[in-house]
């Protein structure tokens, strides 16, 4: 439906992304679910307070991750049970997998792995953009690593909703950074202060310092349309 690098998109484009099959670019990083979206464990997972300062829980210790969960299950309610020896391990995170229980909701639990994104003092992801998400650890900090990481980021900011879809995902090399730039629809309103339905074409640009691996998240409405002609 774009070209690989499209920066301007026609009314009837953004309309038809929303309104059709269509999903994402070739090659997106997405993941197959049917149900919620999987939970994250942060500080605030470990004590029924949230006192303490938020962060993002990481490490590559399987057996740490475990106690992390544990934890989490211990102060959580109506959470069902997740099976602990056989978690789904990946590049970027390990997952446990709930065991359906009566009565209990089914919550997939993350991790995620230190050895691809130091999550100290980053904040939460979005579609329109953070300051300062992390420093990605995988090496080399390349085209294909850049694009790994806005894609997974961008992916986590939407949980794969159907209001908005991705249209296209491109990076340039700058001297000292390589900026990925993921352009997307998404579709809004009504809203109760009167509002009306619209659908927005969306920038986000993601910064990875080629040295650091530091992932800095800009973005910003481009303009919006209304959702019929």
């Amino acid at each position: 439906m774009f070209g690989a690098e499209d920066s301007v998109f026609t009314d009837s484009q953004l309309r038809a992304a929303i309104f059709s099959t269509y999903q994402k670019p070739d090659r997106f990083y997405w993941e197959d679910r049917s149900g919620s979206a999987p939970y994250y464990l942060t500080t605030w997972s470990l004590a029924p307070t949230v006192l303490i300062p938020w962060e993002e829980l990481t490490t590559d210790d399987l057996a740490q991750a475990r106690q992390w969960v544990d934890s989490c299950q211990a102060h959580s309610n109506h959470v069902a049970p997740v099976n602990m020896d056989e978690p789904v391990i990946t590049l970027r995170y390990f997952e446990f997998e709930p065991i359906p229980t009566p009565g209990m909701g089914s919550v997939q639990m993350r991790v995620t792995r230190s050895s691809y994104i130091d999550r100290a003092n980053g904040s939460m992801s979005s579609i329109t953009g953070d300051a300062y998400y992390g420093a990605l650890q995988q090496q080399p900090i390349d085209l294909d690593a850049a694009r790994g990481i806005a894609e997974y980021v961008w992916y986590l900011g939407t949980n794969g909703y159907g209001n908005v879809k991705p249209l296209t995902s491109f990076s340039r090399v700058a001297s000292s950074e390589i900026v990925h730039t993921i352009f997307s629809a998404m579709l809004t309103g009504p809203s109760e202060v009167g509002d009306p339905a619209k659908i927005s074409l969306i920038r986000t640009d993601y910064h990875i310092d080629r040295q650091t691996g530091a992932v800095a998240i800009g973005g910003a409405v481009v303009r919006s349309i209304p959702p019929q002609p």
